[in-house]
């Protein structure tokens, strides 16, 4: 008798808002999920495009659109289309600025896989370093009520969550959840300078 054992089911992607909010309510979490499934969708979007990345441009790659995610992630949520469409138009902007940078000119349609004369250094190691370092950027340039504030404005699809709700979270006056989601939305926009 043969005894036959079927492999677990593997879960279906998460979708692309819960993704945008798990992003910011669990960094982690939402960092890693967007690296393990959405960033090799990205690089064979880029390839289809005719932007062929070396091993290590794909991992300065990762660190900057990681960088680009936390700048940008509260425009996605009014954004229209897929999540993989505006994440290649950073990962695209971000291979730009690279080659450029490089002096290298050779974008979409050149199928001759040149970036720079930079030698092949251990880049990986930097960029897990900024990855590491933009995963705790919630914990260490945020305080609790200011993170909980920008949970409520980027779950909700307004951009704005319930003042009344975040009152009752978080306490003080409708003039306090007013300023601390001020200071909590320039903080975002502020990480890619932080940690660029």
């Amino acid at each position: 008798m043969t005894c036959t054992t079927a492999n677990p089911p593997t879960p279906p992607p998460m979708k692309d808002r819960d993704l945008a909010v798990m992003i910011v309510r669990d960094p982690d979490q939402g960092i890693r999920i967007l690296i393990a499934e959405r960033f090799p969708i990205i690089v064979g979007l880029l390839r289809r495009r005719g932007v062929f990345l070396r091993p290590f441009e794909q991992d300065e790659l990762m660190a900057d659109l990681v960088s680009e995610v936390w700048m940008s992630i509260g425009s996605y949520r009014s954004a229209k289309g897929l999540l993989n469409t505006w994440l290649l138009t950073i990962a695209y902007r971000v291979v730009q600025k690279h080659r450029a940078a490089a002096g290298c000119h050779h974008f979409a349609g050149d199928r001759i896989d040149r970036f720079s004369s930079h030698p092949v250094t251990p880049r990986s190691v930097r960029a897990q370093m900024r990855i590491e370092s933009v995963r705790r950027i919630m914990h260490t340039q945020m305080s609790p009520k200011e993170h909980t504030t920008l949970e409520f404005d980027l779950a909700d699809p307004s951009g704005r969550g319930d003042t009344k709700e975040i009152q009752r979270v978080t306490g003080g006056s409708r003039n306090a959840v007013y300023v601390r989601r001020q200071r909590a939305h320039r903080k975002l926009k502020s990480l890619s300078n932080l940690h660029g």
